[in-house]
């Protein structure tokens, strides 16, 4: 079996779009100019073996010669062993989706916290001012006492989960 250029340079290509690149991401993590990427992938030029090489490395893929009669079994691993690239994309959707989910978990989580936070320095700063005012130590310790009871009288911050949202549960295991 034998590979015409225009099928390695297509095989290229696919993969490209699969992991969502652009001509001009390939150029820059393969350090091949985006004008020779596009004459490739156009079939208006031929490719150079280091040219392959670096395209393949900044994809993720590594070139083996393999014997003519091992080809077809190659070609079978690699087919059931590479993803759709819709579900490449479907993944790479689901990540993002997710880093979302938790930044806005965290914004929710910092701001709640912050009020608490606010609230209790309020508190503070109220005890530290009859502390000052007190004439005696029993009408210091009458002013901590009715800070702290103050204090527990405040609701506690609201629950927020800390595990991801697209983490794994014991139950997803069975």
């Amino acid at each position: 079996m034998s590979y015409e250029v225009s099928e390695i340079t297509a095989a290229l290509k696919l993969e490209r779009e699969a992991r969502g690149f652009t001509q001009r991401e390939l150029s820059e993590r393969s350090g091949v100019p985006q004008a020779q990427i596009s004459k490739l992938e156009n079939g208006q030029a031929d490719i150079r073996i280091s040219t392959l090489v670096s395209l393949s490395r900044a994809l993720g893929l590594e070139i083996e010669l393999v014997p003519r009669k091992h080809v077809p079994a190659v070609q079978a691993i690699t087919r059931s062993n590479r993803p759709a690239a819709g579900q490449r994309r479907y993944s790479r959707k689901s990540e993002e989706l997710a880093a979302a989910v938790q930044a806005s978990q965290f914004a929710h989580t910092t701001s709640a916290a912050e009020a608490a936070i606010d609230s209790r320095s309020e508190l503070a700063r109220s005890a530290l001012e009859a502390a000052a005012g007190a004439a005696s130590i029993s009408a210091l310790e009458t002013s901590a006492l009715e800070a702290a009871a103050g204090a527990a009288s405040i609701s506690a911050l609201e629950y927020v989960p800390t595990k991801p949202a697209y983490a794994l549960t014991d139950d997803d295991d069975e």
